[in-house]
């Protein structure tokens, strides 16, 4: 859930962020960082954690097994609000694509997940290396080593993920596909 507020930060750091902040006040640079930690990360992790409790104290198994679709209903809900708020700001154009491509991942990923189990760590890595991958075509010099560093990162989460037995090598890689096309699908024809 993270991976939203990592990609608010390369946004607005990056050389185009900064002329763009320019137009704002020095204080708003943090508010938009901040908008997209509130919805997409600090509320759903106060909700989801919740949640679980809930489940936990009924000891309901079969709720159990539905935890990780109700985390990522939950995280789409508040990923949409994200969107929703920082729409009209042109500033947040390359972070609103971003969201979208991170709804439809986790969307795509849910309706896949019953017949295959993709993973939905190394998608949310996949979403965020397309951004990086797209902003490198237009800077490689700023953002090829982000880029690289973001790679190797998604291999240790997909390591982690294999070592734990919580899934095969072909659902790591189709779910950093999934991530990785959705991102450059939605950049290449929106933006």
């Amino acid at each position: 859930m993270l991976t939203c507020t990592w990609s608010a930060l390369i946004i607005l750091c990056s050389p185009i962020g900064k002329v763009l902040l320019m137009l704002l006040q020095p204080s708003a640079f943090w508010i938009l960082p901040g908008i997209v930690f509130a919805f997409t990360f600090l509320m759903p992790t106060l909700i989801i954690t919740g949640v679980r409790a809930a489940l936990r104290k009924k000891n309901d198994t079969e709720n159990q097994d539905h935890s990780v679709t109700i985390t990522f209903t939950i995280s789409i809900l508040f990923m949409v609000v994200s969107y929703y708020l920082l729409k009209d700001i042109a500033i947040a154009i390359p972070l609103n694509l971003y969201l979208l491509s991170a709804i439809s991942t986790c969307i795509l990923t849910m309706m896949l997940k019953p017949f295959w189990n993709i993973s939905y760590y190394t998608a949310a890595w996949g979403n965020l290396s397309g951004l990086l991958f797209y902003l490198c075509l237009s800077m490689p010099h700023i953002y090829l080593s982000p880029f690289l560093g973001i790679i190797l990162i998604s291999g240790a989460v997909g390591w982690n993920r294999l070592a734990t037995l919580s899934h095969r090598h072909g659902e790591i890689y189709a779910g950093y596909a999934l991530g990785f096309a959705t991102t450059a699908v939605l950049f290449a024809t929106l933006l």
